[in-house]
C-alpha cells in the first residue's frame, strides 16, 4: 500500500508528527522519570522553506504551536485541531480530530512499518530526481542540487531511525 494515499500519512505534517514523536521518545528514554510527573511541554515552530503563502494570515500560517502532555506511559499531543495520543500501555497511536468528532487507532508495530514506507518512498523520489537532473541543462542542474544538498539527509533516508 502506498503511503501518500492514506490521508494521515502523507505530507510533511506526517513528517514533522513523527519527528516530535521521536523527540519525545528519545526524552523518554534519557529521562524515564519525566514522564511520571504529568509534564507539559509547549512549543512554538516556526516553518521555514515551506511554500510562501500570501496574504494576511500568512505569518500565522508559517508558525505552529503545539503542547506536548506526558503522564505515566502516555504522551498526548495537540497541534492544529488534532490530537495525537501515543498510549505504551497498549502499543496504540490514537488520532483524534474533534471538529470531524472521528478518531483512528494504529499499533506502534504498524506506525514503524509505515515509516518504513515512507523512507522507501522517499529515497525512490529522490532517486527519480536525480534521474532527471541528468537531463537538465548545466545551470538548472546546480540549481537543483544545491536544494537537494540543502535538505537534511534523514529526509531521503541517509540516517536510519530506530
Amino acid at each position: 500500500m502506498r503511503l501518500d494515499r492514506i490521508p494521515c500519512c502523507s505530507g510533511a505534517r506526517f513528517r514533522a508528527i513523527a519527528w516530535a514523536f521521536a523527540a519525545v521518545l528519545i526524552l523518554l528514554m534519557v529521562q524515564p522519570s519525566i514522564g511520571s510527573a504529568g509534564t507539559v511541554l509547549s512549543e512554538r515552530t516556526q516553518v521555514v522553506g515551506g511554500p510562501q503563502m500570501q496574504g494576511p494570515t500568512a505569518a500565522d500560517a508559517q508558525t505552529r504551536e503545539s503542547t506536548t502532555y506526558l503522564q505515566g506511559k502516555k504522551i498526548r499531543t495537540e497541534t492544529e485541531g488534532r490530537i495525537w495520543v501515543l498510549d505504551f500501555d497498549k502499543a496504540m497511536l490514537i488520532t483524534i480530530d474533534p471538529s470531524a468528532k472521528t478518531y483512528s487507532e494504529m499499533s506502534l508495530e504498524a506506525l514503524k512499518e509505515a515509516q518504513k514506507q515512507a523512507m522507501e518512498w522517499i529515497r525512490t523520489l529522490r532517486a527519480q530526481v536525480e534521474e532527471k537532473m541528468k537531463t537538465m541543462p548545466p545551470e538548472s542542474r546546480e540549481a537543483m542540487r544545491k536544494k537537494l544538498d540543502s535538505l537534511p539527509e534523514a529526509m531521503f533516508g541517509g540516517e536510519e531511525t530506530a
